[in-house]
């Protein structure tokens, strides 16, 4: 089995740490094949976002698209039962085989069975809630609307925050999750007979700069008195800032042993978050904490491994009878809930709340109607927003036979007017980062030539002519840091702009929490590149008046209707599609499917966690 795995490698269809990790397996089994191909395939699916495999999925079948099948069920997973590398949950083996069949690597084996654990305990009713108190307070943050809806979900969601430690709020584009959290915070801080030490943060340094955003405009209309709002925070942070990324290392300054100093913490973006770092998260947090953990469960899952946020989300709309009679009474809301149809994710889900009602996107929205065909999959319904469309909100082209030059040069003059006029006018930079957040070309791949680099380097070699440049700089030059660097205070997804001077001096200036801008020399930056156009993965917890979205010109596997969904739904005004028919297609009926034992764990009773 060894060379069929060296084989692989030299065929690139797996990558250097999968075949190492083979070697190492194999020598700890001695050869044996079976554990030697486990540890081949599950390292591959790790680095592709699972946290296991499947060996019902896999039994039989030929494997990395050629002529080698993999053995049948019951041989396989005997022989990995009787494997010294294989060991059963809660077990210290490099891989963990489970009744059913899933197979891990034991590091995440490991953070599945801690965050279900932890997740489990913090689903807990908080004590001594006088509903009464509960329902005035409520019926004050959430007034009645003239516009009548089925059930008022913000509200229900505000009361799940405040009578449970553990919240989870799902919501689609315009759906008031900000605007929920900010009531939230009102009603916890009323709640409450001291103050409360309060947190924010998003996984990136954009989503955290748009919660800041949200927070200052939904507190203005908040119906409480002036020193309650003026107590509700405006800060957030990246994750790594709040725990103390050390620069590095994979440690952070915050951990079980040193917990976070909060009593609530508020995560947006949470669908963002990977299974690694969501559980050194909800690790850190001090026991009697709330947690609030707001995203869209239909977005797409993080770039590592873990699906969380859709994980914890299986329960959602199966509220416990028990439960579900609390909230009816402390909202007054018709709260219609059905029995869960199995066990997974059951016990979470009293804490799960999904938004259902968009106040972005009106009913005959283009966009709006389109992002929710795509989310549920209806190509059919797709293709009749894109057809018959008349709102000019979405614009298809079909990528021409000649490649995609001709096309952005004739579109990206017209897309990017404002922010060339400004660079041309040599326009503060705080204009140009005004300019700069209307439009993005967003792209499935990054490399090719419908990728991100092609883009970028397509526009900055034709669209930048007379922009004095002073080697890979000129003013305005917009760039994304691909590292963390805490000393710096720059974090992964960070968005800054070249500010030069007359003397040639280059300063990359990022906005910071406040607003104010700072300057940080080219010199000094962490990995970084050119960000006119930017991967669908790196826009989300970002929002733009205008996107253009190109799709490669043929099916690839990274396509999905959650990466289209993420795509459209960054768009507050616009979305321009380059994608063929077929494309788009395929992408919507293809949702993205992660191998997971978490949802089962948090169903479980979670005594092997560990």
């Amino acid at each position: 089995m060894m060379a069929t795995v060296e084989q692989w490698h030299q065929q690139q269809l797996i990558s250097d740490l999968d075949m190492h990790f083979a070697r190492l397996i194999a020598r700890l089994s001695e050869n044996q094949s079976e554990s030697v191909l486990t540890a081949c395939l599950v390292s591959k699916a790790t680095a592709e976002g699972h946290t296991c495999i499947d060996l019902h999925q896999l039994a039989g079948k030929f494997l990395m698209g050629t002529a080698v099948p993999a053995p049948v069920y019951e041989s396989w997973f005997q022989a990995l039962h009787s494997s010294p590398v294989v060991g059963a949950p809660g077990l210290f083996t490099p891989l963990i085989l489970t009744a059913s069949g899933n197979v891990f690597l034991h590091r995440y084996w490991q953070y599945e069975a801690q965050l279900a654990g932890d997740l489990l305990e913090r689903a807990q009713p908080v004590e001594a809630i006088n509903i009464n108190r509960l329902k005035q307070q409520l019926d004050t943050l959430f007034p009645p609307t003239a516009k009548r809806i089925e059930c008022d979900w913000q509200k229900v969601a505000a009361a799940v925050a405040a009578m449970r430690r553990l919240a989870i709020i799902s919501g689609g584009p315009g759906t008031g999750k900000t605007t929920t959290v900010v009531r939230i915070l009102a009603l916890l801080m009323q709640q409450s007979d001291r103050p409360l030490r309060i947190r924010l943060a998003a996984p990136t340094g954009k989503a955290a700069a748009r919660m800041i955003e949200s927070i200052q405009k939904a507190k203005v209309s908040l119906p409480v008195s002036d020193t309650l709002r003026a107590h509700i925070p405006e800060q957030a942070e990246t994750l790594h800032r709040l725990l103390g990324s050390r620069l590095h290392t994979h440690q952070f300054r915050y951990h079980k042993n040193n917990p976070l100093p909060l009593d609530v913490l508020i995560v947006d973006e949470a669908s963002m978050i990977d299974l690694s770092m969501m559980t050194r998260l909800v690790k850190a947090l001090p026991q009697h904490a709330r947690l609030i953990l707001l995203g869209d469960k239909d977005q797409l899952s993080s770039v590592e491994a873990g699906s969380v946020m859709r994980d914890i989300c299986l329960g959602a709309d199966h509220y416990t009878e028990h439960f579900r009679r609390q909230l009816t009474e402390a909202t007054g809301e018709t709260i219609a809930t059905r029995p869960a149809e199995s066990a997974v994710a059951a016990r979470t889900a009293d804490s799960v709340v999904l938004l259902k009602e968009s106040h972005r996107f009106a009913s005959g929205s283009d966009i709006g109607q389109l992002a929710h065909a795509v989310n549920q999959g209806e190509w059919a319904a797709a293709m009749n927003v894109l057809t018959t469309g008349i709102a000019g909100e979405i614009h298809v082209s079909q990528p021409p036979v000649s490649g995609i030059t001709a096309y952005l040069m004739r579109q990206l003059p017209t897309y990017l007017e404002t922010y060339l006029q400004a660079l041309r006018a040599e326009a503060p930079v705080e204009q140009l980062f005004m300019h700069f957040e209307r439009f993005r070309v967003l792209c499935a791949l990054r490399e090719g030539p419908f990728g991100v680099q092609a883009v970028n380097t397509l526009i900055e070699n034709h669209l930048m002519e007379g922009i004095s440049k002073q080697g890979p700089w000129y003013h305005g030059r917009p760039i994304m840091i691909h590292e963390n660097n805490p000393e710096l205070g720059l974090f992964n997804g960070d968005v800054g702009i070249a500010k030069c001077n007359q003397e040639g001096e280059v300063q990359v200036c990022f906005t910071g929490q406040s607003g104010e801008i700072r300057g940080v020399s080219p010199l000094r930056l962490p990995a970084h590149s050119s960000a006119y156009a930017m991967t669908i993965h790196k826009s989300q917890g970002s929002e733009f008046d205008h996107v253009l979205i190109i799709l490669p010109d043929k099916t690839v596997a990274i396509l999905s209707r959650e990466l289209l969904y993420t795509g459209i739904t960054r768009a507050r005004q616009q979305v321009s599609l380059l994608a063929s028919t077929k494309v788009l297609e395929a992408a919507i009926k293809t949702p993205i499917q992660r191998n997971s034992g978490l949802a089962q764990k948090l169903a479980d009773a979670s005594s092997d966690s560990g």
